[in-house]
């Protein structure tokens, strides 16, 4: 059984971990002499100005250029180099260890003399640094690193089996290397010691590799394990053989940085390959987006502010120090993406983000273009590559970006064409329909109704899911869509406007609807008193002038004519109710045909119909009677078969035919299909040998109304 540290006790020891180096940096940093001296560069960076702070240790050495310091005797020549930030922008190594040689001299020298440009000489007192006195870069590079350690820590720490973040919190260890070794000697007064210049220098490379290498091999392996993790290997090993050049010097200390570009450079490669592995995970893809602008958005900043003028020989345009600060903002970034990535809607930004960051680099390497290989002077060069970027690149980029850089947002008149004709056919929009509408709207994998009530729209599962409210208020249930544009993409907050322009412009439509339906039973409360007013009156004055003969003929008309005032007046009839005097109106037309019905009815539900449901049925029910007395057999009799429940009805008509060609042959069958279409019925009529069946299915899902 093997023994394993608790997250607790890791993030322990790691704190210990940045407290030491922090102790150590600190020590190192107050053991520097003090001169209280300020050395700086002429407007030309080829002479070393001096001033001194008033009431310090040398107040006595006037202002000026400083020409050289006498170190035993030796006259060592002053140069800018001296106060150089960083020592691997200088061209060479030659010119990289005479820095380091002059440093060691000035460090181990018990007096130092100072020759300034009149010839006139001063001698320099030196004193001990106190931490008060360090200045605030020296801070912010030590708690950069530090920030940056302990953010990887923080992850590992609860996921040390997960590859991921491991590599994470490797790159947070070359943070906490070359960050706090960049602090000691970039915020050095002047003197330091050669040798530990040097060392610092070698440290600070080799954290700057381990951090690049490692940045590099995280891409490989997240979101998606695109290698083995063994692969990530051969990039540790380039990282190291390119430090070991640079460290022995068998190059030139451009090496270094174009080293740094290359690892880095590869986890383009990465990138791109992780970016078309998650093509249809949409929240791998989240995460991916926001780790790529996480890292290329600081580590971007850094090369085009720090690495490229370096390895170009241009001048640095920010302090290195000031700049570690960006690691840091993605080292958040990617604890963000690690830990849980729930910013989903990253996406709607991130074209701008990065468009804006890219062209500010292609501005940068155009500039660079144009200084080093046209060989013209600075500032024609940058104001030939504002005017190409003004006429030139920003109008090719912006036409590009129209066409193909912008997020496809749902706008309207993307999906008004596919959705307004599930509005508009139906008058009533149930829950069946609504979850027809949503998924249609947002083109999405599944759709499912669950029990609970929803009052909003709301985004769950990282995006993966939308669950959204019934529109029926105060319904008990909602739906849950899953996998927008087919599981292509996450769901995002303009979904959610897009769900209210849904809903407000479904409501327009049910009132529509409303009004429509207003209207219509208007006008038909007008033609049920004009039938009743006057066709019936004049039907009952008709029936008391005839001869009894005709009387019969008058009093049918009259039934249908009631019949026909019941439909208009939209009343309900119970399934029970109709099933009996179907039976009992079958039942007379087929004995006073002097034919025998066999009848099995059923009703299993306490609903009922709507008048038109009930009249088109009834008539399809004549019809079909009508067809079974004149074309079926005498002597076998017909079959009624009519069976209800609360999800259809199922109605079956079947009688012996003496002749297969004559049945259902006429206008009627054709009246009866557009009457069961109607009415959203099913209905089929077949013969097979001496059988004549006719069979009607009505779905009810719901549309079933109660009797009252």
């Amino acid at each position: 059984m093997t023994f394993q540290f608790s997250p607790r006790t890791l993030i322990s020891i790691g704190a210990l971990l940045c407290l030491l180096v922090a102790t150590a940096v600190i020590h190192l940093a107050l053991s520097l002499p003090m001169t209280d001296i300020h050395f700086r560069a002429s407007s030309d960076a080829q002479k070393l100005l001096l001033h001194t702070t008033p009431g310090g240790l040398n107040t006595h050495v006037p202002p000026g250029e400083v020409r050289g310091m006498v170190v035993a005797d030796q006259f060592v020549q002053a140069t800018t180099d001296w106060i150089i930030e960083e020592p691997d922008v200088l061209p060479d190594f030659p010119r990289l260890n005479q820095l380091y040689e002059h440093q060691r001299l000035l460090a181990s020298a018990d007096r130092l003399e100072l020759v300034m440009a009149d010839d006139s000489r001063h001698t320099i007192r030196t004193g001990e640094r106190h931490w008060h006195q360090l200045p605030a870069l020296f801070w912010l590079q030590l708690l950069f690193g530090i920030g940056g350690a302990m953010t990887g820590i923080l992850v590992w720490s609860s996921r040390r089996h997960n590859h991921a973040a491991g590599l994470y919190a490797l790159t947070g260890i070359g943070y906490l290397i070359f960050a706090p070794a960049a602090a000691i000697y970039s915020t050095r007064e002047l003197i330091i010691d050669g040798d530990l210049f040097r060392l610092l220098s070698a440290i600070n490379h080799f954290g700057a590799l381990l951090f690049t290498a490692s940045l590099t091999a995280l891409l490989s392996q997240y979101p998606r394990a695109l290698v083995p993790f063994k692969f990530t290997g051969l990039i540790f090993a380039l990282a190291g053989l390119v430090w070991l050049s640079d460290y022995r010097q068998w190059h030139s200390p451009m090496v270094f940085h174009f080293g740094v570009l290359g690892v880095f450079a590869a986890s383009f490669v990465f990138a791109l390959w992780q970016w078309r592995a998650t093509k249809a995970d949409p929240v791998g893809r989240a995460a991916l987006r926001w780790f790529l602008l996480s890292i290329y958005l600081a580590t971007g900043l850094f090369a085009c502010f720090i690495i490229l003028p370096a390895a170009l020989q241009l001048p640095q345009p920010a302090s290195q120090g000031l700049m570690f600060g960006a690691f840091l903002l993605m080292y958040w970034g990617l604890a963000l993406g690690i830990v849980r990535y729930r910013l989903f809607d990253l996406h709607q930004w991130w074209h701008a983000i990065m468009t804006w960051f890219l062209g500010g680099v292609c501005v940068l390497v155009l500039d660079a273009v144009l200084i080093l290989s046209l060989a013209m002077p600075a500032d024609l060069a940058l104001s030939l590559s504002l005017a190409i970027s003004g006429w030139l690149y920003f109008p090719v980029r912006q036409l590009i970006w129209n066409r193909w850089g912008k997020h496809k947002a749902q706008h309207t008149d993307s999906w008004l064409p596919d959705v307004l004709p599930l509005l508009l056919r139906d008058t009533s929009i149930d829950t069946q329909r609504w979850k027809k509408i949503t998924q249609t709207l947002f083109h999405s994998a599944s759709a499912e109704i669950s029990e609970g009530s929803q009052d909003q729209a709301q985004i769950t599962d990282d995006g993966m899911s939308l669950v959204l409210p019934d529109f029926t208020p105060n319904s008990d249930k909602r739906i849950t869509l899953s996998g927008a544009d087919g599981g292509s993409r996450l769901f995002v907050k303009a979904d959610i406007a897009c769900w209210r322009n849904l809903m407000a412009i479904t409501h327009l439509a049910s009132e529509v609807h409303q009004a429509e339906k207003k209207g219509a039973e208007l006008e038909r409360q007008r033609i049920r008193r004009d039938i009743h007013d006057d066709i019936g009156a004049r039907l009952l004055t008709l029936l008391h002038s005839v001869d009894k003969t005709q009387q019969p003929l008058i009093r049918e008309t009259l039934a249908a004519t009631r019949a026909l005032v019941t439909t208009l007046n939209q009343q309900l009839t119970p399934w029970a109710e109709a099933l009996g005097q179907w039976q009992d109106e079958t039942t007379a037309r087929v004995e006073a045909a002097g034919q025998t019905l066999h009848w099995h009815g059923q009703s299993n539900t306490t609903g009922a119909m709507d008048a038109r449901t009930y009249t088109n049925l009834t008539r399809i029910f004549r019809e079909a009677v009508s067809n079974a007395l004149r074309y079926g057999d005498r002597e076998q009799g017909i079959s009624v078969s009519c069976c209800v429940d609360a999800q259809g009805a199922q109605i079956a008509i079947e009688n012996a035919i003496d002749t297969q060609s004559a049945a259902g042959v006429g206008s009627g069958r054709g009246i009866m299909t557009e009457r069961a279409s109607e009415i959203g019925a099913e209905l089929q009529i077949l013969c097979e040998g001496q059988t004549h069946r006719l069979t009607l299915k009505l779905p009810l899902n719901g549309r079933e109304q109660i009797a009252r």
